[in-house]
């Protein structure tokens, strides 16, 4: 009996733990370009970026048909307002995962995201893609996420706690 309530108490945290962990990867969307051979991937999330909120960047470049991941060291990131740099800077190739980079843009508006891959011998491919950035709302889309994931997790932790009692009084 007291192994069955034990199973039944780490499921429940499991399952609180559940929706925080899978607002953590960066997965909400993505620009694809394929240039000649090569198909340029970055991910990005959230979906839609917020001034004053982080911004993940995953870098991935295959090749035309995706078939295989294309090996690079390194990729140039540059991003601009108006002309004016915002950030510039290489990021190396995680050996395990995603090239990732994790950045806050400043203000709203029209930005261009530049990367260029690169290995040893040097430049891959490169491209320029627009980026659009949201004014601050009061409350941002990441902070409303992990408020209802921790909601959920709450309900469902109360549900099977709740559930417990319920069956030990009427046992």
């Amino acid at each position: 009996m007291m192994n069955m309530r034990f199973r039944i108490v780490l499921f429940a945290l499991i399952a609180s733990l559940v929706p925080l962990t899978l607002g953590a990867h960066s997965s909400g969307a993505s620009f694809e370009e394929q240039k000649g051979e090569y198909t340029i991937d970055i991910g990005y999330d959230p979906v839609d970026p917020v001034a004053g909120d982080r911004l993940v960047l995953d870098f991935e470049l295959w090749d035309g048909d995706k078939a295989d991941e294309v090996p690079f060291t390194r990729a140039w990131v540059r991003i601009e307002r108006d002309k004016k740099i915002v950030l510039a800077t290489g990021v190396g190739k995680a050996s395990v995962g995603p090239t990732t980079l994790l950045f806050v843009l400043p203000e709203p508006g029209d930005y261009s995201l530049m990367v260029r891959y690169e290995n040893a011998q040097g430049p891959i491919v490169e491209h320029v893609f627009p980026l659009t950035v949201r004014e601050v709302e009061s409350e941002s889309g990441t902070q409303r996420q992990y408020m209802i994931a921790a909601l959920l997790g709450g309900v469902i932790v109360f549900g099977v706690l709740l559930w417990i009692i319920v069956r030990r009084r009427t046992a």
